[in-house]
């Protein structure tokens, strides 16, 4: 999963945070939209996993170009806007 996360067969033992998305966007008209739906997805997650009784403090979001981009962050305790 790169930098951060794993897939369910790797997280043995893991103790999650939270949630978090990355979109790849190329082009000014794809920013926008990019961007709520990292939001969307991201508090999507966290609240499906709360409902799930599990913990969730951080719901992470953010690309170099989405984060400029956001026009609700509601949900979201993190935004990260670099790459």
């Amino acid at each position: 999963m790169g930098r951060g996360g794993a897939q369910p067969r790797e997280a043995v033992g893991v103790r999650a945070e939270g949630a978090a998305t990355v979109e790849r966007v190329y082009s000014a008209e794809e920013q926008r939209p990019a961007a709520k739906n990292e939001r969307d997805t991201a508090v999507a997650a966290a609240e499906k996993l709360r409902a799930a009784g599990l913990p969730v403090a951080t719901v992470s979001v953010g690309s170099t170009p989405t984060a400029h981009a956001a026009e609700d962050l509601t949900g979201v305790t993190e935004l990260r806007v670099g790459n």
